[in-house]
Formats: C-alpha cells, structure tokens, sequence
C-alpha cells in the first residue's frame, strides 16, 4: 500500500472493519516480553489477545505488505465496540510483547470485531507476529493512549 496521509489513522469502512494502518513497518516481535523503562508512563490495557478467536486468524496479501486479519471473540467485539463508541477522536495502540504495533486514531464506533493489521514489510515478518499472538495471545495488548500517538517500536508500560 502507498504511503498516504491517512496511514496511521483508524478507518472504519462500514461498520464492519476496523483497519489498522502503519506509516513504517511493525517490529519483529521478541521471544520474550520487553522491559519497559522505569519511571515510564503506565497505559490501561483495554482487551488482551485473548478476546481474538485464534483459529481465525490469517495473513493475506503478496509476499511484500502482507495484511494480518485478525477477528475477536464476542467478549471482544462488545468490549471494543464499547470502548470505541466512547473514545472518537482518541488513539488505541497495540502492543505485542509491550513493543507497539501501532498507534491509531478511532475515527468511528467499531461494532464488529473484524481486524486487519497493514504494515509489515514481509509475509515472514507478519507470520512471526500471528504466531506469536497464537501462542502467546495474552502479551497481544490493546491499550487505551487517550491523545497520544505511540511511536512503533516503542516498548511502554501496561496495567493489564
């Protein structure tokens, strides 16, 4: 996908999709969960990877920009549906291993719980990434930043 203005903004086509996109590629996800720096600002996990129906999830796209799409589970889709109907204008990050994904403005209510992550630079980066989240759904973390836009890579510091 072309780089254009509206990466890294939350789009709702519908009310069917939420579509996650990325000005730079998503960090390779580490084996084991990052440190955050002390003294560091503390973010309120929303919904962990365990809200994503794990055999749902696939990766389609050509060998470069490959999409991750990801569906929630019913407890997900009324959490994020909620959570999003009340946070417009706000950002959601998520995070993987406390590493950001991405950062992105909700811009509409999400009611349905289809996912699709764009940004990463090869299909082994995006497969290294959904296995991860199949095997370690719980460090799959989406995070409440209220104003704040998150820098990819970032490790931060969660509450859940």
């Amino acid at each position: 996908m072309k780089n254009t203005p509206l990466k890294g903004y939350l789009l709702a086509i519908g009310l069917a999709t939420l579509v996650l996109m990325t000005a730079c590629s998503a960090p390779t996800p580490a084996q084991s969960t990052s440190t955050p720096v002390q003294g560091a600002k503390t973010y309120r996990t929303i919904m962990s990877g365990k809200s994503v129906r794990l055999d749902s999830i696939q990766i389609q796209g050509g060998a470069e920009k490959p999409t991750i799409i990801l569906k929630l589970n019913d407890d997900g889709t009324k959490t994020f549906a909620d959570y999003t109907s009340k946070h417009i204008g706000e950002y959601v990050t998520i995070a993987l291993n406390k590493k950001v994904l991405m950062s992105v403005k909700i811009l509409s209510a999400i009611e349905r719980g289809d996912i699709l992550i764009e940004g990463q630079s090869t299909k082994e980066e995006a497969q290294k990434i959904v296995e991860e989240i199949r095997t370690n759904p719980e460090r799959l973390e989406f995070v409440e930043t209220g104003n704040e836009r998150l820098p990819i890579g970032e490790v931060i510091q969660t509450s859940g």
